[in-house]
């Protein structure tokens, strides 16, 4: 019997909200990074700058291409506009999730699921990107750091050779693989998760676990959420070190907002915080109190905005102050 995994069926999905320069980009780059054959999906959240036009169109640019268009007549959120398309990929053996605004590196797909292969129990991978957690090839700081400290406003061209430093992205990427590629990265849940703006599940086991996405968590934290179903119930997770894909990261809407602007994206990210903390609280609880019992400076980890693992735990507190003042809350806040 043939092996699905050595030949597997892939679908890839996206979600648009405006930003169609940066789609345009992700597109591109998807075909031009890859030659395994994929079923690909696109769904738009009712994009409002041209985007829903370009879609239509899609065909047009890529005629030998496998491409479904999903326009929707409302912004769904990034988990439900994927909750709305799961029909379009409950047949493959592989999901992939990607946000509009990625550049990828050469072979990125075929790499990523040659690690599938080597482990069995592996049901979702997210590649390397900048995070706090890997260092920049030309310089002593965090690939992080350096995206953080671009200026606002930068075209395409200028972030890119901002984050490579004046090289070009292909011989960036090779000095970053030289200095990190080791596997895969395994990741514990919680605390960690794997970003939601690209990865790729292991669809036989993402299924036992309830899916890809739970449709309590249409508008945020739904990666977290798959992650750390992933996680307690035994299989595994990680990051691929042997890729780099650049995440431009939320163009669609800015992430670096102005104070006035954060108000109203932490007002918005507060009610799916609630629902997150209402399902897993007694897992967080858990947690922090395992990592207390071990002698874990728990209130640094809290407050070290330098240490990537507890930066959902971070956020959440923010929404719901289970940790204060040094110490775990007790019983449950309501």
């Amino acid at each position: 019997m043939k092996n699905l995994d050595s030949d597997p069926k892939i679908h890839i999905l996206m979600v648009t909200w405006n930003a169609l320069e940066y789609t345009k980009l992700t597109i591109k780059s998807l075909y031009e990074s890859t030659e395994k054959k994929f079923t690909f999906t696109i769904v738009d959240n009712n994009s409002t700058d041209g985007t829903r036009d370009y879609l239509k169109d899609i065909h047009n640019y890529y005629p030998n291409a496998d491409i479904n268009v999903l326009l929707k007549n409302q912004n769904l959120g990034y988990g439900g506009a994927i909750y709305s398309a799961r029909e379009y990929f409950k047949n493959c053996n592989f999901t992939v999730i990607l946000n509009n605004d990625l550049l990828f590196s050469k072979k990125w797909l075929e790499k990523m699921l040659e690690e599938f292969n080597k482990d069995k129990t592996l049901a979702m991978l997210g590649p390397a990107r900048p995070l706090p957690i890997f260092e920049h090839p030309y310089i002593n700081s965090s690939t992080d750091d350096v995206v953080n400290g671009l200026p606002l406003g930068l075209s395409i061209e200028n972030e890119i050779s901002g984050l490579t430093r004046g090289s070009s992205f292909d011989e960036f990427v090779k000095d970053f693989l030289a200095m990190h590629s080791n596997g895969v990265k395994y990741v514990e849940c919680p605390p960690a998760h794997i970003g939601g703006c690209c990865f790729i599940v292991r669809n036989k086991l993402i299924n036992k676990v309830g899916g890809i996405i739970d449709p309590k968590f249409p508008h945020g934290s739904e990666d977290i959420d798959l992650s750390w179903r992933i996680s307690t119930n035994g299989y595994k997770l990680g990051i691929a070190t042997n890729v780099f894909v650049h995440h431009f990261r939320h163009k669609a809407f800015n992430v670096r907002l102005k104070s006035s602007q954060k108000v109203k994206m932490d007002e918005y990210y507060k009610k799916p915080n609630l629902v997150f903390f209402e399902k897993w609280k007694k897992d967080i609880y858990d947690f922090l109190s395992r990592e207390i019992e071990l002698g874990v400076n728990v209130n640094k980890l809290m407050l070290d905005e330098s240490y990537y693992n507890y930066w959902f735990l971070r956020r959440l507190n923010q929404s719901i102050g289970f940790w204060k003042d040094g110490v775990l809350v007790k019983p449950y806040p309501k």
